[in-house]
Parts: structure tokens; sequence; C-alpha cells
């Protein structure tokens, strides 16, 4: 299995446990996010912005925000949740055009980052065998997507 079929199990765990009636699934739900704890973690951090860029993305919502156009009441106008930026778009591209500049080392790694995030979640995860759960201890209420999540990482046992 890969990385990235165990974030998409702990999606669907997260999902779930909150859900759950059922004594066996549910033992099942916390054994195994108990087993992937580590490797969510690590995952996890490895996904996470540098604080360079949280700044970087924060100055460009100001920027966005102080230049969008606004409604007749003042409230921002946003579309498809997006600022909406026509009166004053010569000057929203020319301060964000300054901020990529400042911010170009920042905006690189960043990128980086995710390339090699990736990367990472495409290779072999280190979790080779989880515990399985029978089909019938699964309760009927779950849907489809979450029993191919589980099917993915190979954690029904049908027999």
């Amino acid at each position: 299995m890969k990385k990235r079929d165990i974030l998409r199990l702990q999606k669907a765990i997260i999902e779930l446990e909150s859900r759950i009636n059922s004594v066996k699934f549910g033992y099942w739900l916390v054994k195994t996010k108990m087993a992937i704890k580590d490797e969510v973690e690590m995952l996890q951090k490895l996904s996470t912005p540098s604080e360079e860029f949280v700044t970087y993305e924060q100055d460009r919502i100001k920027i966005a925000q102080r230049l969008a156009d606004r409604n007749e009441d003042g409230t921002i106008k946003i579309n498809n949740n997006n600022f909406v930026i026509t009166k004053n778009l010569s000057l929203f591209q020319e301060e964000m055009e300054s901020l990529r500049t400042k911010y170009l080392e920042v905006i690189k790694n960043r990128q980086q980052d995710i390339d090699d995030f990736n990367n990472i979640i495409e290779e072999k995860s280190s979790i080779d065998i989880l515990e399985k759960v029978h089909i019938d201890d699964i309760p009927a209420e779950i849907e489809p997507i979450f029993i191919e999540s589980f099917m993915i990482v190979d954690a029904i046992k049908e027999n």
C-alpha cells in the first residue's frame, strides 16, 4: 500500500469514528487509527507550509482584500471563493508581482516541498499489514466510498 492510501484511510476513519455505534467496528477503527498514527503525523508534517510561506499567503490575502471590489454595503465581493478585483486590477497585479519578487525563494521552496510530498505519498508505506475487519462487522450504513478506502489497503476480510 502507498502512503497516499494511508492518508485516505485516515480521512475515512476521522469521518466515521464519531458516527459508529458498533463496538467491533469502532474497535477496529481505533486500532487502525493507532497503527497508522506515526506515518500520518509524519506526512502531515511534511505537507505543512513553512512560517515564511504562511506569511506570504497572509500578505497576499491582505492585498486582495484591500483592493477587492465592494458590494453596496461595503463588503468584499466574492465569486466562487475568489475575491473579485476589477476596479483596482492593475494595482493588484503590480503589488502581487512585488510580493512574489520579495518571497521568490519562499515560493520556490514551497513548490519544491509540494513536489517532494507528492513523490513521497506515492512511495510504499512502512505499514505492511493492518488488522482486517470482517465484512460482517462493517455497519450497513457505511457508504461505499469508505468501504473502498478499506479495500484499497486490503483491510477487509470476507471469509
